[in-house]
């Protein structure tokens, strides 16, 4: 009797002993999850201050322009002003967060020739703080690029993202091409970087923030294509105007 008292006593402790450790490593991601966030503040800050400069000399290089488009040949100011139009902000989605994000990715995909299109409603966001609608697309965007960018073929080189309400709720949706091979995993994708415990938490970030507002995130993949959608319930948008 004695031996199965231990014996039970014993399994009792190494049952406590498990919770304990899975509650810790809990704990140990969502402060590696708020660590990341507060980044993303600083980082947010940063870019939008850019942003805000970037616009105000391209509006005084538009007025520049004006002035000297007759000194210039027809392909001279043709490639000035394209370059204007793209630098300058003229991506308005109602929320002046997601715009500054969209604008920073926008670049980052010209510059791996990757091309992005999006339709977004970014006023149906407001409840959504800043620094989480900030965290949120960049981490969406962010996994995209990091997918097609090595993409061999340039016409695979694609990122959709939309953002909007529905009968079901507001649904953001994104989809890419990926090479290789993609596994899920408690519907997380697995990283094949070295370093798992180190990455993989841009999906995660993507889904605590969605939970907090009582969202679901959805990923699938058919043949070499990606596919998230993270779906709020309706009524958010309202709550947060």
């Amino acid at each position: 009797v004695l031996k199965v008292c231990c014996v039970m006593l014993g399994l009792a402790v190494l049952f406590l002993c498990s919770g304990l450790l899975s509650l810790s490593g809990k704990d140990q991601q969502l402060e590696v999850l708020h660590h990341l966030w507060r980044q993303d503040k600083v980082q947010f800050e940063s870019v939008k201050a850019n942003m805000d400069v970037i616009n105000m000399k391209c509006h005084d290089l538009k007025h520049i322009l004006d002035k000297i488009e007759g000194k210039l040949t027809s392909e001279e100011v043709s490639s000035l002003r394209e370059a204007i139009q793209f630098y300058d902000s003229n991506i308005k989605t109602g929320n002046e967060v997601l715009d500054v994000v969209l604008c920073e990715k926008a670049m980052t995909c010209q510059k791996n020739g990757i091309t992005f299109s999006c339709m977004a409603d970014g006023a149906k966001l407001a409840f959504l703080s800043p620094v989480q609608t900030y965290t949120f697309f960049g981490n969406i965007i962010d996994n995209a690029i990091e997918a097609v960018k090595q993409l061999p073929d340039p016409e695979d080189k694609i990122i959709a993202l939309t953002c909007r309400e529905t009968a079901q709720g507001l649904e953001v949706e994104e989809s890419n091409y990926f090479s290789g091979e993609l596994k899920l995993a408690a519907g997380l994708p697995v990283t094949g970087k070295e370093d798992q415990g180190r990455h993989g938490f841009g999906i995660k970030s993507i889904r605590y923030i969605a939970e907090q507002y009582g969202g679901q995130v959805e990923l699938h993949i058919v043949e070499n294509m990606f596919f998230l959608k993270v779906r709020f319930p309706l009524g958010l948008a309202k709550r947060g105007a």
